[in-house]
């Protein structure tokens, strides 16, 4: 049983020193338009936002893609529609809430959402039900990407950001190895759409100054 013990224990220790030194910056992979007017928040978030953005209420939400750089397939077939269409489906869903449109075909007046997973990491069930490596990040998976926002005709970049995340280290009830990915996607989704609805009432704001009041904390996330 001691043996066990300490073979269990050892595991843990090399998953969770492997796991302090894979994180990296997220790739860019030539996807957006243009990455000159990114801004780096930190190292896992750069990202830009237009106040032109502000003008728009209707969107494109175009198919995702995935544009992973990798030796062998992180995820089968199956698995990579199911993460893309899991991803696309939660963004309309969050710009639906928020009271934005969502368009089939481009047009005047309508943004272009555009959405790359450049970064895949499946996460590791038999570390995720662990408290000690759940804990400390070594079986979290997560992913990263590249998105924009543009002028559905003219091109005009309105916003974009380059990201990685990771899965909650404070949930341990998971056996899924696609959890931890579909709850970064899933946050993602609600980060887009919740930037857009800052840059709509920012953009109300400058003809009743009274209504920036009402969104200062929410502008500050």
């Amino acid at each position: 049983m001691r043996t066990t013990s300490k073979v269990i224990l050892s595991m843990l220790v090399i998953a969770i020193a492997m796991h302090t030194g894979c994180s990296s910056p997220a790739p860019r992979t030539g996807y957006l338009s243009t990455y000159d007017n990114l801004e780096r928040i930190d190292k896992d978030i750069a990202r830009f936002v237009s106040p032109e953005l502000g003008e728009y209420s209707t969107f494109l939400v175009e198919p995702v893609e995935v544009r992973v750089q990798e030796k062998e397939p992180v995820l089968n077939d199956e698995q990579r529609q199911d993460v893309i269409a899991f991803f696309r489906e939660h963004l309309i869903v969050a710009l639906e809430e928020r009271g934005l449109s969502v368009s089939d075909v481009p047009g005047p007046g309508v943004a272009s959402i555009r959405m790359a997973i450049t970064d895949i990491r499946k996460g590791t069930w038999w570390l995720n039900v662990h408290p000690i490596s759940k804990l400390s990040g070594a079986g979290v998976g997560g992913a990263a990407m590249e998105a924009e926002i543009v002028d559905a005709e003219s091109g005009l970049q309105l916003a974009a950001m380059v990201q990685r995340g990771w899965g909650n280290r404070f949930e341990i009830d998971t056996f899924n190895e696609l959890d931890d990915i579909k709850d970064v996607l899933q946050d993602w989704a609600t980060e887009i759409a919740r930037r857009i609805d800052i840059a709509q009432k920012s953009m109300a704001e400058e003809s009743d100054p009274i209504e920036g009041q009402a969104i200062e904390a929410d502008q500050s996330g």
